[in-house]
């Protein structure tokens, strides 16, 4: 049976109005449609959100207190979620997959960029039915596999002022 694991990094913001009810929702649905074994942990330890998804990663690693998830969802607390949201993200064999979702500020563009000569740029022509590559994505609600971080080093997750996704905000 597939384990998962679902991590909501909260960094002492404020939830959503409605990211509750659409959580519970979405994994209630999760465990209507599929026979997964399923765990969840909001991790709340420090406003540095690149530090709470480091440690959850180095957790998921170690094999999350003997629990042995096979991949993670990570979802942000300011988000709404559609109540299949986490069966699409689990649905797809890919490593990595995530949902698509816009910036918080105006002009409102997807979080999904592609790097050009110079910049990472939107990305706005896409496929709205089959997955589809990028080169950059939100961790607002991604699917990543655990094999994937045994290819990374530590801090799994590090954010610049200059870059350009530090100013990226979420539903």
């Amino acid at each position: 049976m597939k384990k998962i694991i679902i991590f909501l990094p909260c960094s002492r913001t404020k939830f959503h109005p409605l990211f509750t009810r659409s959580y519970l929702n979405a994994l209630s649905y999760l465990k209507e449609t599929t026979n997964y074994e399923i765990t969840d942990d909001l991790v709340d330890f420090t406003p540095n959100l690149a530090a709470l998804r480091s440690y959850c990663a180095a957790r998921m690693i170690d094999g999350y207190d003997k629990f042995k998830p096979d991949t993670s969802i990570w979802l942000d607390t300011d988000h709404e979620f559609p109540p299949d949201t986490l069966y699409k993200l689990l649905k797809h064999e890919f490593p990595i997959v995530s949902g698509l979702y816009v910036w918080k500020k105006p002009p409102n563009y997807p979080v999904l960029l592609n790097k050009n000569k110079k910049a990472y740029e939107p990305v706005f022509e896409f496929d709205q039915v089959d997955p589809f590559e990028v080169d950059v994505t939100g961790m607002g609600c991604v699917k990543i596999d655990k094999e994937v971080f045994f290819n990374l080093k530590p801090p799994y997750f590090k954010y610049k002022k200059q870059n350009f996704l530090y100013s990226i905000r979420y539903y």
